[in-house]
């Protein structure tokens, strides 16, 4: 029986994800923590194995006034529960990080995604989710398995963002863009990231977090269609 921590109560991905497991009774028992106050630092994690870090704040092109709030909660409190957790005895963290952390790209450049595409955020959404990768980096070892998840767009059944918009364009035009874009993501051990000011913050050799693609979509049947095949370093 694998026990398994949520946080962020009540998100899109959480919920979906809650869902489809408990299915598996026999196999996974979840809950969920809500984030929004400080109230979580009196839950008790040592009754977890991995702890699913979902809580966070997403958005392609944020307002420059949010700037401070989003290095608090995306890089700051990402780092307060990885350390919270591994303190209590917790096994994995598991954090959702995002594609944005290799910049926004150009429309109709063909670009993909390989272990050797540097990390170039291209506002402070995307570098708050890089800061908190690196950050996280220290605290990787054999009894603490970081795994990094850097997802394209998610979306499904009632799902907030760009694809309520997109999904009605494609049922009103006559025709549709037919894009096909290959993601595949690795962090090596001894590789580097590029910290906030500009340099390079290296991995630990044996210390670094593995990822590895491609994504891939799953139907799910609450049609949440997300899913990433992982492994990590043998």
């Amino acid at each position: 029986m694998k026990r398994i921590l949520v946080t962020g109560k009540g998100s899109y991905i959480g919920t979906h994800f809650i869902e489809e497991l408990s299915k598996y009774p026999d196999k996974y028992q979840t809950n969920e923590l809500e984030m929004r106050d400080e109230s979580w630092k009196q839950h008790n994690f040592s009754q977890y194995d991995i702890v699913y870090h979902v809580a966070g704040l997403a958005h392609s092109t944020p307002d420059e006034s949010q700037r401070d709030l989003y290095y608090k909660v995306n890089t700051d409190l990402t780092y307060e529960v990885a350390k919270r957790a591994k303190e209590s005895g917790v096994k994995q963290f598991i954090f959702m990080s995002s594609i944005i952390v290799y910049g926004s790209g150009t429309i109709g450049e063909n670009r993909i995604i390989t272990k050797d595409t540097p990390l170039t955020p291209d506002n402070f959404y995307g570098d708050s989710k890089l800061q908190a990768e690196i950050k996280l980096s220290p605290l990787q070892e054999d009894s603490f398995n970081i795994v990094i998840i850097r997802p394209p767009m998610i979306y499904g059944p009632n799902s907030k963002g760009n694809y309520p918009v997109l999904s009605k364009l494609a049922h009103k035009l006559p025709c549709f863009p037919n894009i096909k874009k290959i993601l595949s993501a690795r962090t090596s051990p001894g590789g580097t990231h590029p910290s906030h000011e500009g340099g390079g913050v290296p991995y630990p050799p044996g210390r670094a977090p593995y990822l590895m693609g491609p994504l891939v979509a799953l139907r799910w049947p609450s049609s949440a269609i997300w899913s990433l095949w992982m492994r990590k370093k043998s």
